[in-house]
């Protein structure tokens, strides 16, 4: 994968996102569409430590 191997030579993490249910997420049933955009400002406010 160059883009990982590529950030990884400039120090950078990159991060992605699977809606529940796609990918290899979890289906989270009673959910709609919209409901993920919390999910995303979360990941994106989110402090971690590495």
């Amino acid at each position: 994968m160059p883009n990982v191997t590529d950030a990884a030579d400039r120090s950078l993490r990159l991060i992605s996102y699977d809606r529940p249910g796609y990918g290899g997420s979890t289906p989270q049933p009673g959910r709609i569409i919209a409901d993920c955009a919390s999910d995303v400002r979360a990941i994106c406010t989110a402090r971690t430590r590495v």
